[in-house]
């Protein structure tokens, strides 16, 4: 019986080192288990960083080309708003252009009127009268000769 209590003993013994072993393995086991799943988890997070950052860099691109691009856009407005002045200044002077060769016209009008009044009173000036106080009445100016009928008295 002391054999036996000594067996029994033992088979406690190597029992609980066999439970210790388990849990020890299971505690192993566990642990790989999850150094495995964080190694997935480390995999997933590296990639979704490496995309994230292929992000990052897409955006600031973008970014950048946007900035590019409203930089231009305010070079564009500005040359509009130079064209526009420029544009409008031309069609001033355009506008008193016009208004300076109406002016002018008018003012040729009136001179030609004048000229054409002041040749009128000198013709009548040079024209012989149709009366001639010693040839008589101008029947017929040629040009070249008058014809006048007189009066016989």
């Amino acid at each position: 019986s002391r054999e036996l209590a000594e067996s029994q003993t033992a088979v406690k013994r190597l029992t609980a080192e066999l439970q210790k072993t388990m849990q020890t393995m299971q505690s192993t086991q566990t642990k790989a288990t999850m150094a495995d799943e964080l190694q997935k988890q480390v995999a997933k997070l590296t990639s979704n960083l490496e995309k994230a950052k292929t992000d990052l860099e897409h955006n600031a691109g973008q970014l950048r080309l946007a900035e590019a691009a409203r930089v231009n856009e305010k070079k564009l407005k500005i040359q509009l708003d130079t064209t526009q002045t420029k544009l409008q200044a031309e069609q001033e002077a355009k506008e008193k252009l016009k208004e300076a060769k109406e002016k002018l016209a008018a003012e040729r009008a009136e001179i030609e009127s004048h000229n054409l009044k002041l040749l009128q009173e000198a013709s009548a000036l040079i024209k012989p009268p149709d009366q001639h106080p010693t040839l008589g009445t101008l029947i017929q100016d040629m040009g070249h000769k008058l014809i006048y009928k007189s009066d016989p008295i």
